[in-house]
């Protein structure tokens, strides 16, 4: 047997391999992505609650003093963790919603036994 005629034989191997695996996993894949989509949805889910209270979370009115800044300092902290806290989960929900993609790809082929004859 050739070279070319052994490479042409492992394509059709190769293809009928990927055919019988993507049939066999077939329920499997779907319960899997089933699973993670729920996962994702739930998490999705937290992480918005919390940045929608974050954002809703609102400050006493400050009562500053003549010559005391300390109020319009602790103001302006809490406002700043507030901000920061909301950046955070901004960051959060983006990085959820791109792992909740989910791209199936064919089976690729690691190894094939071939019976010799």
């Amino acid at each position: 047997m050739s070279l070319d005629t052994a490479g042409k034989r492992l394509d059709v191997v190769a293809s009928q391999c990927a055919d019988n695996v993507s049939t066999a996993a077939a329920t499997w894949q779907a319960a899997a992505m089933e699973t993670a989509r729920a996962f994702a949805a739930a998490g999705l889910e937290r992480a918005e609650a919390v940045a929608h209270t974050i954002d809703g979370d609102s400050f006493s009115p400050i009562q500053p003093g003549l010559f005391d800044r300390r109020a319009h300092f602790a103001h302006a902290a809490l406002q700043a963790a507030k901000d920061d806290a909301s950046a955070a989960q901004c960051d959060r929900l983006a990085a959820l919603r791109l792992s909740a993609d989910l791209v199936v790809k064919t089976p690729r082929l690691r190894l094939v036994l071939v019976p010799h004859k």
